[in-house]
């Protein structure tokens, strides 16, 4: 069952997504795991927080802040590059492609670099915080 959504899930993101503008992010996202319902995020109040331009950060639990980041417009996604000299190196081989679907969810993928080769770890959604 979960493959089949998976699947749907990552058609409609090749196929239906648009690469947004990084001027379109300000403020908090809550961070979900629709890919993995039994990976609860919220007891963490996980977000990315993009303060500044183009520019932010994650949160847990209100005050732990890590993974700087920095919004680039790539011309199949939105980037999320963690790359970021106060990064751990292990974090920055971390990257989120981002996409809205045409129902509106801000949809991200996770990739981590091994060797040079960017592998898909899992999806994730971005839901404004209001």
């Amino acid at each position: 069952m979960i493959i089949n959504e998976l699947r749907e899930l990552n058609s409609q993101y090749e196929q239906h997504g648009t690469i947004p503008e990084p001027e379109d992010f300000s403020g908090e996202y809550y961070v979900t795991a629709p890919s993995f319902p039994w990976i609860s995020l919220k007891p963490l109040n996980h977000r990315k927080e993009i303060i500044g331009k183009n520019t932010g950060s994650n949160v847990l639990l209100n005050k732990i802040r890590f993974g700087a980041f920095e919004l680039k417009k790539d011309e199949d996604s939105l980037r999320i590059d963690y790359n970021q000299p106060e990064n751990p190196l292990l974090l920055r081989k971390a990257i989120d492609n981002v996409k809205i679907l045409p129902d509106g969810r801000i949809i991200g993928k996770l990739f981590y670099k091994v060797l040079g080769r960017k592998i898909f770890i899992l999806f994730f959604e971005m839901k404004p915080a209001k």
